[in-house]
């Protein structure tokens, strides 16, 4: 979990740095972590779900935002 959570944080920094394609690659990648130690309905899965939302946002896919963030809110 230690691993998975300096890539999501990495993926962050990314984010921020407009590097999308880089940060959904890392995002994707510690999620992926969070979910299979953690399960989906984990509170930090949802944080991740989240900040690749954001990410999606910030490129400019609006529609891949949204269903990030509602599958971060269910």
């Amino acid at each position: 979990v230690y691993v998975a959570r300096a890539l999501v944080y990495q993926g962050i920094y990314y984010s921020h740095a407009g590097q999308y394609q880089k940060a959904k690659k890392l995002l994707e990648k510690g999620l992926q972590a969070y979910e299979d130690t953690y399960g989906k309905n984990h509170i930090a899965t949802g944080w991740i779900i989240e900040n690749l939302g954001k990410t999606y946002f910030l490129e400019g896919n609006i529609d891949k935002a949204e269903s990030l963030f509602l599958e971060a809110l269910d």
